[in-house]
């Protein structure tokens, strides 16, 4: 049986120190600037919709700080359900990352430049636990005014499944060293 995801490669998410809200971080803006330094601006994450499913689902999530690790990231290659794709993976436990995780990586690419993630038509799916311990599928993907975030449960609509342009994310087998 040929393999549907087809790995691409690593990332590292760095450390965190302080806790992180979905309902602060996860909310629709127009990117303006968030800090200001001499003549430096950085920006916020320019998101431009946060379906109401997400909201339900991780409305009140808060995720306690982490150490530093790895994602491998992989393109699905064929029409998936969730439930082929965490069996490819090895299961929930193996399949699930953070929202702080995936939110650093929208950090890096804040406007929607090029990056980890795909921008474009491409969605990038990771699946997390919400605030009720469910394991979700949340996707983020670019459009021309900012990110576009969903979720709903894994295998939620097993016999839809997912095609197109899609991005997974799920953590690597090894772990970073702590700092």
């Amino acid at each position: 049986m040929p393999n549907i995801l087809k790995s691409v490669s690593t990332v590292v998410i760095p450390a965190t120190k302080s806790q992180f809200s979905a309902k602060k971080e996860f909310r629709t803006n127009t990117g303006l600037p968030r800090y200001f330094y001499g003549d430096n601006y950085e920006r916020e994450v320019k998101i431009n919709h946060v379906v109401c499913r997400f909201r339900t689902h991780f409305g009140d999530k808060v995720e306690e700080p982490s150490a530093s690790h790895t994602l491998c990231y992989a393109n699905l290659q064929e029409r998936a359900t969730d439930e082929s794709i965490l069996a490819e993976i090895g299961g929930e436990e193996k399949a699930e990352t953070t929202l702080t995780a995936m939110f650093r990586l929208m950090e890096k690419q804040n406007n929607g430049q090029n990056g980890v993630l795909l921008t474009g038509h491409g969605r990038n799916v990771f699946y997390v636990r919400n605030q009720n311990g469910t394991l979700c599928s949340v996707v983020v993907g670019w459009n021309d005014n900012g990110w576009h975030i969903d979720a709903e449960p894994a295998k939620a609509n097993p016999q839809y499944g997912w095609i197109g342009e899609i991005r997974v994310f799920y953590p690597s087998a090894k772990t970073e060293p702590a700092f």
